[in-house]
């Protein structure tokens, strides 16, 4: 069995502007500004190019209180997901909840 997970660097780069995938059936998909040091996992054609927003960590467009069990799922989980690092320090830890917070009730 082989495993299609693939391993990028990008050198002293500190962003990316552009993940393009280019898939064997001849789909094409492309995520704007990935998080570096992330592991994305993506599925043809379903690639997400919208822009990131802190706290929606149910990921449906808008932040809410059914963001809440995601978000302590993520943190207790110590698991990475870009939309729970609400103090986009590279990390979901505890210094993300007053921002989560802040930003669930003032958006």
């Amino acid at each position: 069995m082989n495993s299609f997970r693939q391993h990028f660097g990008i050198g002293s780069e500190t962003t990316i502007d552009r993940l393009v995938v280019k898939w064997p059936s001849g789909t094409v998909d492309e995520l704007l500004n990935p998080d570096i040091n992330a592991q994305i996992t993506l599925s043809e054609g379903v690639a997400v190019s919208e822009p990131l927003l802190l706290g929606d960590v149910d990921t449906n467009g808008v932040v809410d209180f059914n963001d809440i069990p995601m978000f302590v799922v993520v943190l207790l989980g110590n698991v990475f997901q870009s939309e729970a690092d609400c103090d986009e320090s590279g990390m979901v830890d505890f210094n993300d909840i007053p921002v989560f917070v802040d930003i669930l009730l003032n958006g």
